[in-house]
């Protein structure tokens, strides 16, 4: 459980300072967030630390269970699944570029969904342990 909390404690703190920088620098994400997917360096390093991180995460927290645990296991599967494939094929991240960075998609459903991780991890991670 002690694995959990600090990996509860991390995802949230980084979950929460994402959102609100989306939130108060959205301009700035817009803008630079696309010539990420641009760069194949950033894409492969990318990659690469996601499928560390993720298969960490996976190998050392692949808890199943009925509980809030879960939700660090399937974040954990997401990234290193994300980063299996921006390594076998990076070019299907370019997708992202004309989609996910559209108009107002950062505002109207990243914003929230991180707060919405970060806040559920953060009551896990920090008020209830």
């Amino acid at each position: 459980m002690e694995l959990s909390i600090l990996i509860a404690r991390i995802i949230s703190i980084t979950y929460l300072a994402f959102g609100l920088g989306l939130l108060f620098s959205s301009k700035f994400y817009k803008r630079e967030i696309p010539k990420l997917v641009e760069n194949p360096a950033l894409l492969i390093y990318g990659g690469f630390m996601a499928t560390v991180i993720g298969y960490l995460m996976v190998y050392y927290h692949n808890i199943w269970e009925n509980n809030w645990t879960t939700l660090i296991t399937v974040i954990g599967w997401i990234g290193l699944i994300k980063g299996i494939t921006l390594l076998v094929f990076p070019e299907s991240f370019k997708v992202y570029k004309s989609t996910i960075f559209h108009e107002d998609y950062l505002l109207k459903v990243l914003v929230p969904l991180t707060f919405i991780v970060g806040l559920v991890l953060g009551y896990y991670g920090f008020v209830i342990s």
